[in-house]
Formats: C-alpha cells, structure tokens, sequence
C-alpha cells in the first residue's frame, strides 16, 4: 500500500499510556499517520525525556489537551509551552503549536 492510495487522514496519539515502539514510529516515517503529544506527556518528569526525543526527531507533529472539563482535567497548555519553549526553543514550539492551530481550524 502507498500513502498516496489512502484518502483519508490518520492522526496517532501518544501519552503516557502507550509507548514508543517501532511499529509505531515506522507507521509515521513511511507517511500514513501523524502524531500528536497530550500537554501532560511534558509535565510528568519520566515522561518528559522520552515526548521530548520523539519531538526533537520529528515525530510528534501536534500538542493538545486531553481536557473534558477545566476542573477535573485542565488542560495545562501553558505549562507545557513553557517546557517546550525551554528545552527545544521557540522555533520548534511555533511549530508544533502552528500544525495544532491548523487542525482545529479545520475541524478535525
């Protein structure tokens, strides 16, 4: 099968329930699906490393919340910029908060 002879989009989501397995990773690299880190993934410290490589070696193309309700699940967006911001810099934050800004401007 080639990407080309799919029409439609597949996004994978990692947290801190899945893991990092080669399956997975080749399923990005050959281009049938895209990846998004929940801000959580960044705030808890054994997490943290792990989301931060699969960023840092293109990955993960989105950041979102796992929020249903502000008060028993924030969304902690924030926070997690501000590690990405301080551990991979401005440039490849933008990014993945621009990729994110695209897909829910396009409702999905």
């Amino acid at each position: 099968m080639k990407k080309e002879d799919i029409d439609y989009s597949v996004y994978l989501v990692t947290d801190r329930r899945n893991k990092t397995d080669e399956e997975f990773l080749n399923i990005i690299e050959e281009g049938f699906a895209e990846a998004q880190i929940n801000c959580d993934s960044l705030l808890f410290s054994k997490l943290r490393k792990p989301c931060l490589a699969l960023i840092k070696e293109g990955y993960i193309n989105y950041i979102a919340t796992d929020t249903h309700s502000v008060l028993e699940r924030p969304p902690h967006m924030v926070e997690a910029v501000d590690v990405l911001k301080s551990k991979l810099g401005k440039p490849e934050t933008e990014k993945l908060l621009e990729n994110s800004k695209v897909l829910i401007s396009q409702g999905l």
